[in-house]
């Protein structure tokens, strides 16, 4: 049995140092998972004022300042030497279950030996044992599985009805507030599922995203995070200004708005006044699904509740937390363990991929399937709707601000149907050839320059 790890020392010291880190670090985890007293007795006590929510994440000093006890005191000290590698800290996560699942499996199959004595039939025993097993496949479902049978809650299933028919608004469905995607998944967004964009690039995946961010936290009035690994975090905010002002991107980023500027300042008092609720995380380094979980605690530590949905720019540039040997295991596990996060915290999950080599070599965008999609066979599966995003080659569909969508897998109803949405590239645009008015400030159903013509202009 030596070559099975039991436990590790100093994996256990590396997991507590990176706690001391600060909040991005921080990931709480059953005391069973360490194996040392030490640890386990400093990850207690440690966890009585680090555990969100907290108003301020105490420093290293104030840890030792508030921790009674000597040995813990003397702990904490020796950790200061340990210098954490941002980029390892969650993998040691997984490193601590996988410890304790290799314990807990040796004590099960050691002890099944004696348990055999006085029981009637080895099956029963193994009943006894399926619980206990199963709690060990995953460590993101350790505590999380249910059980029961069909008619335990039948009745409140009855009550659960009634309140749907009283009130046909279901409030776990979110609301795309773009009419052909409401139309064709029912609704919106739901708690806990995944929708994924895919397309070429400057195939208006970014936008899109970046739409349905401004709308389900402008005009749905939730909470909202953004995760960028690509976008730098300026960029992305500018692109929200510039789809809320209706205002050319690059002149805002260029400082060409000339007689334009002051609705682009109205602009900005009113995202300032009426503060959306609209986060966003800027990771330039590498991410792994466990940065999802992480902001997500972060999130609630600040405000106290979990957003309820979350956005990452490209799902492809993450690495899944499970080790892995290649890039269609990365992607297996990448899209498991991102599901398992969206079911545990409850929040719809929207993110895109690139098309591959095969689909961009189709002239006939409408034969582009899910296999065109990067990893589509590793990553797909665990999605609830998958849509293609596609314009002509000649300029035809960008001249004419049109982005044809393509459901390529949809659980909620009808796959396979192609339809059509507005898109204006420079202002950052995609939705209903409608747009929705947020505030008498900005009006877009006036032009720009009309809108100017009798403003008193303030200086700057």
């Amino acid at each position: 049995m030596s070559i099975v790890k039991f436990e590790d020392i100093d994996t256990e010291r590396y997991y507590i140092a990176s706690c001391l880190e600060g909040p991005d670090y921080w990931k709480a985890i059953p005391e069973s998972w360490l194996h040392h007293d030490i640890t386990k007795l400093t990850y207690l006590e440690l966890k009585k004022f680090l555990e969100p929510p907290y108003s301020s994440y105490p420093s290293r000093d104030l840890a030792l300042e508030k921790c009674e006890n000597v040995d813990v005191k003397l702990f904490i000290a020796e950790l200061s030497s340990i210098k954490v590698d941002k980029s390892l800290s969650h993998a040691k996560v997984y490193d601590l279950y996988q410890m304790y699942a290799n314990r807990k499996l040796y004590d099960l199959a050691k002890n099944m030996l004696n348990e055999l004595t006085g029981v009637g039939k080895a099956e029963e025993l193994v009943r006894k044992k399926i619980t206990e097993l199963s709690e060990l496949v995953n460590p993101f479902e350790v505590g999380l599985r249910q059980r029961r049978f069909i008619y335990d809650d039948a009745t409140s299933r009855w009550e659960k009805y009634r309140e749907r028919e009283r009130n046909p608004i279901q409030p776990d469905v979110i609301p795309y507030n773009i009419e052909e995607f409401d139309k064709y998944t029912n609704g919106g967004l739901r708690k806990s599922h995944i929708i994924c964009f895919f397309a070429g690039s400057g195939g208006y995946k970014t936008k899109l995203k970046a739409n349905l961010a401004y709308n389900f936290s402008f005009l749905n009035k939730k909470d909202v995070m953004v995760i960028t690994l690509e976008v730098p975090i300026e960029d992305y905010s500018v692109v929200i200004d510039s789809r809320h002002a209706l205002l050319d991107f690059n002149e805002i980023q260029r400082g060409g708005l000339g007689i334009h500027k002051e609705q682009y300042r109205k602009a900005l008092i009113d995202i300032y006044k009426s503060k959306p609720s609209l986060y966003m995380v800027d990771i330039p380094g590498e991410a792994t699904s466990m940065d999802i979980a992480a902001e997500a605690e972060i999130y609630y530590a600040k405000f106290g509740k979990y957003p309820d949905v979350v956005l990452v720019d490209y799902a492809n540039e993450m690495s899944c937390v499970k080790p892995y040997n290649n890039s269609g295991e990365k992607f297996k596990n990448l899209g498991v363990e991102i599901r398992q996060i969206t079911r545990s915290y409850g929040f719809g999950f929207v993110t895109s991929f690139q098309e591959n080599r095969e689909g961009k070599k189709i002239k006939d965008k409408t034969k582009v399937g899910t296999e065109h999609m990067s990893e589509s066979h590793y990553f797909q599966n665990v999605c609830h709707v998958v849509a293609y995003l596609y314009q002509d080659e000649e300029g035809v569909d960008a001249a004419s601000n049109q982005l044809h969508v393509s459901f390529k897998k949809n659980r909620y109803g009808e796959k396979h149907v192609n339809f059509s949405v507005f898109a204006n590239a420079p202002y950052n645009y995609i939705g209903d050839r409608k747009i929705h008015i947020i505030s008498p400030s900005v009006s877009p159903f006036t032009p720009p320059a009309e809108q100017q013509n009798n403003q008193q202009f303030v200086k700057n």
